[in-house]
């Protein structure tokens, strides 16, 4: 058998080694010369060749199986050292991420507000087009009746300028522009108050609309915030639990790999005892100080092994305080953002009610404005009426001090007609003008 051409590469050791053998405490060697007497110390006097050769195979096996566990223990130590980039990497994409988170929570909010002034800006402007489209309508109305009021004053100047007689289609003219006065300022009342309830009602269907998405706005925001920061935190978390969780699985697959030191002396040292102990020829002695000198090289791989797995621990170690100060980074961030929350829902708060403050005192003085006009508008209607009624007294009067001989029958009827129809047309205007009154004072 030779020994010293035996491949001690770790494939090759692990094809040549059918079944790897077993070492333990209880496994007691042979002694080398059993027959040898006490006296024949140093002397290869009942030397037994086979009883070498297991000597031998023993140690070629050993170095083999240690040679394997070797190398599989370098094989997991550059796994450890690409497992802990990994880590780290893992580490800092998300650091990465929930900066990216935080910055998307900022610009979210502040869309969220410059909506809110838009669609503030856009109710203004509602407004003042409702608000000018009622005075428009009240104008054109106003103007109808200023022109119809000229006409009448025209046609009673014309009838006080001639003085003598009535005529029949004179009176029908005068009738049929007061019942046209009286229908243009129902229409005025009716316009007016149709156009002040559809104003208040797109108002309130507006301001309703735009509570409510503003409501489902500041009920859905922090939800949605607090659902992807959950995630994120939760999927860190889990990501380095499990790269943890591999690491310590890796290193104990690792340390329980190794053979035990004490098993080893226990195996080596009574072999190197008893070859120490006989003398033995030049061949032999160089075939045991390549053997020792690899042992040497061994143990020496071994201690920086040691000192590499020393390192890992330090550097798992270093993970964990990496970990836990990023963790305390993240809730200093979540203290911060709830912070932030609290002063977005006061300076909402404080908005919303500043909001409601402006449109009450602008309502205020649109509904002081429009009161001031309609009274105005009225009292000068009024007036006029009572203008009108003592134009008519007047040409009332004028017209019985006429000397007119029997005048014809229906003529008398016609003009009692008008006098009935003139008083009760004077009757409604007022209960209008009364009602009007009372609605106004009733909205302001």
């Amino acid at each position: 058998m030779n020994k010293e051409n035996t491949p001690s590469t770790p494939g090759k050791a692990v094809a040549n080694v059918a079944s790897p053998v077993e070492y333990s405490p209880s496994k007691i060697l042979k002694s080398i010369s059993p027959n040898k007497s006490s006296s024949s110390v140093g002397k290869l006097n009942f030397l037994q060749s086979d009883n070498l050769d297991e000597h031998f195979d023993h140690i070629h096996n050993s170095h083999q199986v240690i040679s394997h566990q070797l190398y599989n223990l370098e094989v997991q130590t550059k796994q450890t050292h690409v497992d802990l980039g990994q880590l780290f990497d893992r580490s800092k994409n998300n650091n990465q991420h929930l900066n990216k988170l935080l910055e998307n929570i900022a610009n979210y909010s502040t869309e969220v507000i410059t909506e809110g002034n838009a669609t503030k800006l856009d109710i203004k402007g509602l407004t003042e087009k409702l608000d000018s489209l009622s005075e428009t309508q009240n104008g054109k109305v106003l103007l109808a009746l200023e022109k119809s009021l000229a006409e009448i004053k025209t046609l009673e100047s014309l009838q006080m300028s001639k003085g003598s007689q009535v005529e029949p289609e004179q009176i029908a003219n005068i009738e049929s522009k007061v019942t046209s006065l009286s229908d243009q300022l129902k229409q005025l009342h009716s316009t007016n108050k149709s156009a002040n309830d559809s104003g208040i009602e797109i108002k309130q269907q507006i301001c309703s609309r735009i509570q409510e998405q503003s409501q489902i706005l500041q009920d859905k925001l922090p939800e949605l915030i607090y659902s992807k920061i959950d995630a994120k935190l939760e999927t860190k978390s889990q990501n380095d639990t499990k790269s943890f969780d591999n690491l310590s699985t890796q290193l104990e697959s690792i340390t329980n790999s190794l053979p035990d030191s004490d098993l080893v002396r226990q195996i080596i040292d009574p072999i190197v005892a008893e070859l120490r102990s006989v003398s033995l020829d030049q061949r032999s002695l160089s075939l045991l100080e390549n053997i020792l000198n690899r042992l040497g090289d061994k143990k020496s791989e071994n201690d920086l092994h040691d000192e590499f797995f020393l390192d890992v621990r330090s550097g798992l170690k270093s993970i964990d305080s990496l970990i836990t100060s990023k963790n305390d980074q993240i809730d200093s961030l979540s203290k911060k953002y709830d912070a932030q929350e609290r002063a977005l829902i006061e300076l909402r708060e404080t908005q919303k009610l500043q909001r409601s403050h402006d449109d009450l005192e602008l309502k205020i003085s649109q509904l002081d404005s429009k009161y001031q006009l309609l009274t105005t508008a009225y009292q000068k209607k009024y007036e006029d009426f009572k203008n009108l009624h003592q134009q008519y007294k007047s040409l009332e009067s004028n017209i019985e001090r006429l000397q007119i001989a029997t005048p014809p029958p229906n003529k008398v009827k016609k003009l009692a007609k008008v006098r009935q129809l003139h008083e009760s047309k004077l009757n409604e205007i007022y209960e209008s003008q009364y009602d009007s009154k009372n609605n106004a004072n009733r909205r302001f």
